[in-house]
């Protein structure tokens, strides 16, 4: 009886050794596959990007990374020198190198945008507001609460417009 006792612990000292590299191995593989969709920002840099019926947008010129640590923003080069902040969550790339945003040429032609020597402070909360309800999106970080839709500022109702300058 008592070998069967200490058997038993052997076993159960030696699977939990076995176990604890099995659990770690499998981590690392689901961390790994959910790094797939990752894009380095050196890829990104000086791509076109096209609209999604094929007409080419502009160039990336930047990536701006926000307070939460993720990027907020794909900055455009486009028409007459200008710069446009197009939130990250409308850009895919279809096949590898290949880049588009979920947006027409007249919506980027009337976008928020800005001078190459006169950048605003991204970061600035009027700014993001007025970048992302422009596109329809929810400013990254800022909790929606019942009755909002996205774009629209905390304390807002239905059918208000964001301040803009």
């Amino acid at each position: 009886m008592k070998n069967i006792g200490i058997t038993t612990a052997v076993l159960l000292i030696a699977a939990l050794f076995l176990v604890g590299p099995v659990a770690a191995q499998m981590q690392q593989q689901e961390q790994g596959a959910q790094m797939t969709n990752a894009i380095r920002v050196s890829e990104l840099m000086d791509k076109s990007i096209e609209s999604q019926d094929g007409n080419k947008l502009g160039k990336v010129s930047d990536v701006v990374i926000g307070e939460q640590g993720k990027v907020s923003y794909v900055i455009l080069s486009g028409k007459e020198d200008k710069l446009y902040p197009i939130p990250s969550s409308l850009i895919q790339e279809q096949q590898k190198g290949k880049f588009t945003a979920s947006i027409t040429q007249d919506q980027l032609d009337n976008a928020p945008s800005f001078a190459k020597n006169e950048w605003p402070n991204l970061g600035e909360r009027q700014w993001e507001q007025k970048v992302f309800s422009y596109y329809g999106e929810q400013v990254p970080g800022q909790e929606m609460q019942p009755g909002m839709q996205p774009g629209m500022q905390p304390g807002m109702q239905r059918g208000m417009q964001p301040e803009t300058e």
